[in-house]
């Protein structure tokens, strides 16, 4: 899920297309755009992202960890939320530390 007031790996796809002349930001990169500088600002947007596949993630992946787990044998932790080293602004959380 998007964490207010970065860029995460989840909205780079978003952030990497053009509008159809190919000249500009698409309007999902915009959307993101506004909402990361209303972030900055003090302006927190109180919408949520929906997606039917993020929510599918959500509910699923503990069970995913638990049998990837049964699978390999190896223990996966969860991930925190990190934050770029070189970049403050870009951050991102990964499914898990095997």
């Amino acid at each position: 899920m998007p964490k207010q007031g970065f860029f995460t790996a989840s909205t780079f796809p978003d952030l990497m297309q053009n509008d159809r002349s190919g000249k500009g930001f698409g309007k999902a990169a915009l959307g993101h755009i506004e909402r990361f500088a209303l972030d900055t600002l003090g302006f927190h947007s109180s919408d949520e992202v929906g997606a039917a596949s993020l929510e599918w993630g959500l509910e699923n992946e503990s069970n995913a960890r638990f049998f990837y787990e049964q699978k390999t044998m190896c223990e996966v932790r969860r991930a925190e939320f990190a934050v770029s080293p070189t970049l403050d602004f870009v951050g991102g959380t990964g499914d898990g530390l095997v």
